[in-house]
């Protein structure tokens, strides 16, 4: 077979595992934010959050006090942070430790059920 035609193929399959994780991950994000906001954060929920009294002290430690809004925002941005930062972290494992074969085939399985989990 001719490479022309085998590297469409491959594309195609790249193409379509990153617009999946894109639509997943901005989708989630405008989602986690409202429900923030509107619910999780709200006096009589936000009580029972194991950890996070200790988690908003530090983070008011470092900005000072927050609103609900503010609070929402600072954790969305830590949390995109961390989802452009891990990245790296995970690709020096795999490039060192795993093999990047390895790590791709075995990343499949956890994308998808962390997409299933996401739905419910």
């Amino acid at each position: 077979m001719r490479p022309s035609l085998v590297n469409p193929r491959v594309f195609f399959y790249l193409a379509f595992t990153e617009a999946w994780e894109r639509f997943s991950f901005y989708g989630m994000t405008a989602l986690v934010v409202l429900y923030m906001v509107n619910q999780l954060l709200l006096p009589g929920h936000v009580e029972h959050i194991g950890g996070f009294s200790g988690f908003r002290a530090a983070l008011e430690s470092l900005v000072g006090p927050l609103s609900t809004q503010a609070l929402a925002s600072q954790i969305f941005g830590l949390y995109s942070g961390f989802v452009y930062f891990t990245p790296l972290l995970g690709g020096m494992i795999a490039d060192r430790w795993i093999g990047q074969r390895n790590a791709v085939v075995d990343r499949r399985p956890v994308d998808e059920c962390r997409s299933y989990r996401h739905d419910f």
